[in-house]
């Protein structure tokens, strides 16, 4: 037996009224305006923050290059003043030309000029180059200050070459009682300064420094007598005092006196001192930085005067050199 049940009609889809279609058509044109308008303001702003960093990028560059380059003018004008003028008393054999070409030749100031002057010149020639380096222009004013570190010191090494040259001029005239030392160490750790005292009279302190893990190698003038590295300052009012530790050296006038190497450790709250009889050490250093001063001056062992180690060195040394050359 069939039930016959009437069924319930299909549901019809229903047809949107014209004004509803055209009301959907143009929201959806309106969102597309939107973010096309939203697009090429981002477009536009992002386009002008990149020609105000460019702007800001050339004039800084204009300025670092102006700047460095009429500082490096200056301390090539005094660099020429300074050779063509010897000081009076000075041995003959020295020649100031060749002792100013091999200072420089050992110093920092080429390697300071590329560092500081030259790669930071193009860096900034090339900037931006990226998006990222928009960051930089976002505090121009510190980044003004970053860059201002990399020219004060080419300055600082610039005047610290010349500044070296014109001690090694001031060791001369030597008085009668007055020596030439070759101070020579090492610095494990920051030094504010080390002090030589000469014993037994007042004023008569040497400080070197300050030091920071680093090596130092220079020439002084100092008064004959007995001397002694007393104590090293390391800030805020504490030292170590060497006092006792029979760190003693003995400067004759006249001559050039060899102190030993000095090698200074300062590790936490401990600090140690101690001296070296390094001489064919320094030597070497001294043939390659100062050889007219080791063939205008005498040079004495100014730890242990009896040691007959320099004359012999030295004297080998001048054999070597004068040798006729052996090759066919």
């Amino acid at each position: 037996m069939f039930a016959l049940m009437e069924m319930d009609p299909l549901p019809r889809k229903k047809k949107k009224s014209l004004a509803e279609a055209s009301s959907g058509i143009w929201i959806g044109r309106t969102l597309l305006l939107a973010l096309f308008l939203s697009a090429q303001h981002a477009s536009a702003e992002s386009d002008r923050a990149w020609r105000q960093c460019s702007a800001f990028m050339q004039d800084l560059a204009a300025d670092f290059h102006d700047s460095t380059a009429m500082h490096k003018e200056s301390f090539e004008t005094k660099w020429r003043n300074e050779l063509a003028t010897s000081p009076p008393g000075a041995p003959d054999a020295i020649s100031w030309p060749n002792l100013a070409a091999s200072l420089r030749k050992h110093s920092e100031l080429a390697r300071s000029e590329k560092v500081n002057v030259t790669d930071i010149s193009y860096a900034l020639d090339g900037m931006p180059a990226t998006k990222a380096d928009l960051r930089f222009c976002n505090d121009k004013r510190a980044f003004k200050k970053y860059i201002k570190r990399f020219e004060e010191q080419y300055r600082s090494d610039s005047d610290a070459l010349l500044e070296s040259f014109q001690a090694l001029k001031d060791l001369f005239p030597l008085a009668a009682d007055e020596g030439v030392l070759i101070a020579a160490g090492y610095v494990e750790g920051s030094v504010g300064s080390v002090e030589l005292d000469r014993k037994g009279n007042l004023g008569g302190t040497v400080r070197l420094g300050p030091f920071r893990d680093e090596e130092f190698f220079q020439l002084l003038k100092v008064r004959s007598g007995t001397y002694r590295w007393e104590r090293m300052e390391v800030g805020y009012g504490r030292y170590f005092d060497f006092s006792d530790a029979g760190l003693s050296i003995t400067i004759k006038p006249g001559v050039l006196n060899y102190g030993g190497v000095l090698s200074l450790t300062l590790e936490s709250d401990i600090g140690m001192a101690m001296i070296d009889d390094r001489a064919a050490v320094i030597i070497d250093k001294m043939e390659a930085r100062f050889p007219d001063f080791l063939a205008a001056m005498t040079l004495a062992n100014a730890l242990d005067p009896a040691d007959p180690f320099l004359s012999f060195y030295l004297d080998e040394q001048a054999q070597r050199r004068n040798a006729p050359d052996s090759a066919p």
